[in-house]
Order: C-alpha cells, then sequence, then structure tokens
C-alpha cells in the first residue's frame, strides 16, 4: 500500500495557489491592456478560478459520460478509442471553457465575444510563455547542476 506524502501535495497545493494569484495578475494585466471597463483585481481571481474549476471538471465529465455510454454500448469503443476522438474532446474542452471564461468576463466586464476571444488567446500565449521560460530555466539549471 503506498504512503502519502503529505509534504508533496503540501508543496503542490502552495504551487497551485501561487500559480492562481499569478494568473489573476497576468489576467488583470491583460484586462487593463484591453482597456476593459471595471478592471480590477479581484475579478480576473474569480474569473481564474472559475476556469480553472471548468478546466477540471469538463475533461472528468466528458471521460465518465463517454465512459457510461461505452459501458451501454460497447460496439462504440472503438470510435472513442481512437487519436482523432481524442482531438474532438480537446477541442471540445477548449470551446467550454473559453464559453465559460466569456461569460465570466461579461458578467464582470460588458464585453464582447471578439474582445473575450482575443483575450483568451492572449492569455494562453502568455502562460504558454512562462512555462516555456520556466521549464528551460529549470532544464539548462539542472544540466549546469549536473555538470559542475
Amino acid at each position: 500500500m503506498p504512503q502519502i506524502d503529505i509534504k508533496l501535495i503540501a508543496e503542490s497545493l502552495t504551487l497551485l495557489i501561487v500559480w492562481v494569484f499569478i494568473g489573476a495578475l497576468v489576467l488583470f494585466w491583460l484586462t487593463k491592456l484591453f482597456r476593459m471597463n471595471n478592471s480590477n483585481y479581484k475579478n480576473p481571481l474569480k474569473t481564474l478560478i472559475v476556469v480553472m474549476i471548468g478546466f477540471i471538471v469538463i475533461p472528468i465529465s466528458l471521460v465518465v459520460f463517454f465512459g457510461v455510454l461505452v459501458k451501454l454500448v460497447p460496439s462504440l469503443s472503438l470510435i472513442f478509442s481512437t487519436k482523432l476522438f481524442g482531438i474532438a474532446t480537446s477541442l471540445v474542452v477548449f470551446l467550454a471553457n473559453f464559453f465559460i471564461f466569456h461569460y465570466c468576463l461579461k458578467k464582470y466586464f460588458q464585453n464582447p465575444m471578439w474582445k473575450s476571444l482575443m483575450l483568451y488567446i492572449s492569455l494562453l500565449i502568455v502562460f504558454f510563455l512562462i512555462f516555456t521560460i520556466l521549464f528551460l530555466f529549470s532544464f539548462f539549471y539542472s544540466l549546469w547542476h549536473y555538470y559542475s
């Protein structure tokens, strides 16, 4: 029976909380950049928390739904095991999270859908850049530490 590592769980939760606040800060900066009305730090924080919950709940609900569907109709298991289905599921999760993001932004900032789409894409690009920089930093640091 594997042991539960409390230290690892605490570090992971701390890292998640830090990333939520950093993400909210990035979203706040982007709302200022896109000149949205009623821009304060609290609204992007709420929006980001709702979107992150959506990133967790939507894929799990899809897996459960299609798992039950395969149990009811076993011949569908061939369709649901293809790579095309995985891509389609990813697209559904992306679109569903965008609409959750747009709903939250419309609620807090009263903006049109095109502005939400531009903000969503900008947020994804900024997150990609941040994670790439952190990955490269940790990679080169580990190489430097290994060879020194």
